[in-house]
């Protein structure tokens, strides 16, 4: 018989039951998120975790994040459900802001991060790493940043105004995704950045540009209804894309 890790006060008790699956990964919800103290909720320890309810992301914190992960080997399963933002009156909010390295956020749906001064769905701050797969990131500010080394596979990256996937620093690599109707669709053109792949996308209908590269390489992508569908710069190589254009 396993032995609980749960002991004290019968409230702790209380906390710890909605907190921790049996299998030993950590559930949150709005419940278990108010009963730690409120928005933004903080992951500081590596482990699974993963979401049980939907998360609504509210108060008066600046920035009002809705996870942040400051710990190393961090997996994040969204699990079906969604992180939204009541955050319209906060200069600044992330729906989850990565610290740590090798942090995977998985299944899920991030929403309406827009504060007066910016939104971010996914935000890899620098010196992070890790990656986002079968996330749906829409309607924030900007989709998902990173200033580390992300991978962004099989998600769908729409209405975000600013851009859909941008990297500011490190390795981006960008597989099997929808980016659609974002300012920028995948950029990786900063002085900071040491590569890009981006292979395989349908990237749809973006207003600054479809793809801007300065190193690294594309292939395989459709770009239609982007204006334009590329900016490239340095040396970039290409391959099999289809675009409105013969230069992709």
């Amino acid at each position: 018989m396993k032995k609980s890790i749960c002991s004290g006060s019968a409230m702790a008790l209380l906390f710890c039951v909605r907190a921790l699956a049996m299998d030993g990964v950590q559930l949150i919800n709005q419940s278990t998120v108010m009963d730690a103290g409120g928005f933004p909720y903080n992951i500081t320890q590596s482990g699974s975790y993963k979401l049980s309810g939907n998360l609504v992301a509210s108060g008066s914190a600046i920035p009002l994040n809705g996870i942040n992960i400051a710990a190393d080997n961090v997996t994040l399963d969204l699990n079906g459900f969604t992180i939204s933002c009541t955050c319209a009156t906060n200069s600044f909010a992330n729906g989850v802001a990565i610290s740590g390295q090798n942090a995977s956020i998985l299944n899920g749906t991030i929403t309406g991060f827009s504060g007066t001064g910016g939104g971010t769905g996914i935000f890899y701050k620098p010196g992070s790493s890790g990656r986002v797969d079968h996330v749906t990131v829409s309607g924030n500010i900007d989709g998902i940043d990173s200033f580390g080394t992300m991978v962004v596979t099989n998600s769908t990256v729409t209405g975000n105004p600013n851009g859909g996937i941008s990297a500011g620093a490190g390795v981006l690599t960008v597989m099997n995704c929808l980016i659609a109707n974002n300012g920028s669709g995948v950029t990786a053109d900063q002085e900071g950045v040491s590569g890009a792949s981006v292979m395989n996308n349908l990237i749809l209908g973006n207003t600054s540009t479809g793809i801007g590269l300065a190193l690294g390489g594309y292939g395989l992508n459709t770009l239609l209804g982007n204006t334009p569908d590329v900016i490239l710069f340095s040396s970039v190589s290409m391959g099999n894309n289809v675009c409105d254009s013969t230069t992709c």
